[in-house]
């Protein structure tokens, strides 16, 4: 997620878990909830929950999203392919 970024406002059918890998983000819902990762961070995102993924630091964060069953949002990550080395930034 670039630096100032933020997602659209969504919720997914899914479990959801977060793994903060670099950098640093604000998990935020409609009702004023946030949640502060940075790196090793861990957050579940139960089903249903309406959150918002948002950066506000001048650094781009990097994290892993985990979502079970792989409906959705997993089946599109799970059919991207895999980057090689020689590829990656």
């Amino acid at each position: 997620l670039p630096p100032g970024a933020k997602s659209d406002v969504h919720s997914r059918e899914e479990e959801e878990i977060l793994y903060v890998l670099e950098g640093e983000q604000v998990i935020v819902t409609p009702e004023g909830e946030t949640h502060h990762l940075v790196p090793g961070s861990l957050l579940f995102i139960p089903p249903g929950t309406t959150h918002q993924h948002t950066n506000p630091y001048n650094a781009p964060v990097r994290f892993l999203g985990i979502f079970s069953p792989p409906t959705g949002m997993g089946r599109a990550i799970r059919k991207r392919p895999v980057a090689k080395e020689s590829e990656k930034r």
